[in-house]
């Protein structure tokens, strides 16, 4: 049996868990925590065979936001279908500076696994920018039935790859080199009327 709490049920955070704002100012080992909000929009796209999977992702991206009042942010909602090729960066993977070499990653190391086979798509998350600037993970499952995930470096689609894109009014995606991880991260801002993030 499925219990629900309503707001006024739940339990008020203890002192424990309650950081006042000079604590959170203060507090040097956690980034800053940037929310912007706005009305979201969701776009369907069909991508065909045979199509190349991150620019596509990246096109269909852009068409969402120009269709979005103010919006440089968009995000994948769902996603489904096939591919017959595709690369994927492993969890903690050394930062490659030179895209040329991740783009012809064809052999199965620590760092990047490809797969050179038909392979069903069984989740695919991420965030991309008006600026082309993208954070991809995707699920895949084999033959076999045994899936494997990681960051989408590049991919080919086999039958079809049904996407719905989410884009938010007002807010912008940038990526900006974080120091702390070498990686160049998220950064989400408010995005004014007749700008770009």
């Amino acid at each position: 049996e499925m219990s629900t709490s309503k707001p006024e049920d739940l339990p008020d955070a203890g002192p424990e868990d309650k950081m006042s704002d000079q604590q959170q100012n203060n507090n040097t080992d956690t980034p800053p925590i940037s929310v912007h909000s706005g009305p979201t929009m969701a776009h369907a796209v069909r991508i065909g065979p045979n199509q190349d999977l991150i620019s596509s992702i990246q096109r269909a991206a852009r068409m969402a936001m120009a269709e979005t009042s103010n919006s440089g942010a968009a995000f994948v909602m769902t996603a489904v279908g096939s591919l017959k090729e595709v690369t994927l960066r492993m969890a903690s993977a050394p930062i490659i500076k030179d895209q040329a070499i991740q783009a012809t990653a064809t052999t199965r190391t620590n760092d990047f696994c490809a797969w050179n086979e038909n392979v069903e798509i069984v989740s695919l998350v991420g965030t991309l920018s008006a600026d082309g600037s993208k954070h991809l993970h995707m699920c895949i499952s084999k033959a076999d039935g045994s899936t494997i995930g990681g960051h989408v470096i590049s991919g080919t689609v086999l039958t079809t790859l049904e996407l719905v894109l989410g884009t938010i009014e007002n807010v912008g995606f940038k990526r900006k080199v974080d120091d702390t991880t070498g990686y160049r991260e998220l950064f989400v801002a408010a995005n004014k009327k007749g700008t770009s993030v």
